[in-house]
């Protein structure tokens, strides 16, 4: 059967960058009664590089003046599903519960594919309820700090030549096969060519570091 609206969001909107500590809130009903020791999991997309481990500090949420009725125990199954246990009441068929989820944000910015949340029977591995089409969140890209410095010696002057080094710091790695793109001003004729001074290096010698200008 299915989880009719199922959603998931942000508790706090400040915590939508990539990389950033977040927590989600999960929400949904079931249209048909959820016994005592069902339990729930969150399958998040393997692309999205999440990376669970160990027990989460997890906890039920109040919608509408109801509960889940329990202590509810979050436990990494792999790096991207987790098992939720801990319903100690029936929950009956068309009321909304919740749950809330600590996550670390991908490493990247931008929406992540769907979420597949399932309710399984106690004790087995059998799925009575199921969402695998919830939409999931838009991460924002982190924060790079970018320090900009003239070359020594530079003239200040209209239509000249001028070196620029830029110094930079990211939030999060930058994967293999990343991109750095590097925008100017419409004033700016042309940018010849660029050095990687230090911090970064080509994959090989016959695969260059990418970089856009």
């Amino acid at each position: 059967a299915d989880l009719p609206q199922a959603e998931v969001s942000f508790k706090d909107k400040a915590s939508e960058k990539a990389g950033d500590d977040s927590v989600y809130i999960f929400q949904f009903s079931a249209n048909a009664d959820m016994e005592q020791g069902t339990f729930f999991t969150v399958v998040f997309p393997q692309a999205a590089n999440y990376h669970f481990s160990g027990t989460l500090s997890c906890g039920a949420i109040t919608i509408n003046s109801y509960k889940i009725v329990g202590t509810l125990k979050c436990t990494a199954y792999d790096e991207h599903t987790v098992v939720i246990e801990g319903v100690e009441e029936d929950i009956a068929a068309g009321i909304s519960v919740g749950f809330y989820l600590p996550v670390k944000n991908p490493p990247q910015g931008g929406l992540i594919d769907t979420i597949d949340l399932q309710v399984k029977q106690k004790d087995t591995s059998t799925i009575l309820h199921r969402d695998n089409s919830m939409a999931g969140l838009t991460i924002l890209p982190g924060t790079m700090k970018v320090k900009q410095a003239q070359g020594a010696g530079v003239v200040l002057a209209e239509n000249k030549m001028t070196d620029y080094t830029l110094t930079m710091t990211t939030e999060n790695a930058v994967p293999k096969n990343g991109v750095i793109r590097v925008s100017f001003p419409a004033a700016y004729l042309s940018v010849e060519k660029y050095i990687i001074r230090s911090g970064l290096r080509d994959e090989s010698d016959t695969v260059p570091l990418n970089v856009e200008l």
